[in-house]
């Protein structure tokens, strides 16, 4: 076995039995963990989500006003029309 192998089992072995302790707080529920999240992101990172539930899953929708993508066809390239 070969110095790296040994170096990563080992550092496996430690992170598994180190464990990762109790929670100093209690959980939040998904109401509140999703209000944390909004005030997070709007002090933060100055960011308007829009949030919903659907089910066990959480929606994120953050609306942009840039675009993400400029679309535009490459120099000398013709559109073929299909008919």
């Amino acid at each position: 076995m070969n110095k790296h192998a040994r170096a990563l089992i080992a550092l496996s072995l430690t992170l598994l039995m180190g464990g990762c302790g109790a929670l100093k707080d209690k959980p939040l529920s998904p109401t509140q963990a999703e209000r944390k999240l909004q005030e997070f992101l709007l002090k933060e990172g100055g960011l308007d989500i829009k949030t919903r539930f659907a089910g066990r899953t959480l929606w994120i929708y953050l609306p942009l006003t840039d675009q993400l993508f400029d679309v535009k066809p490459s120099p000398g390239d013709k559109a073929q029309k299909k008919l």
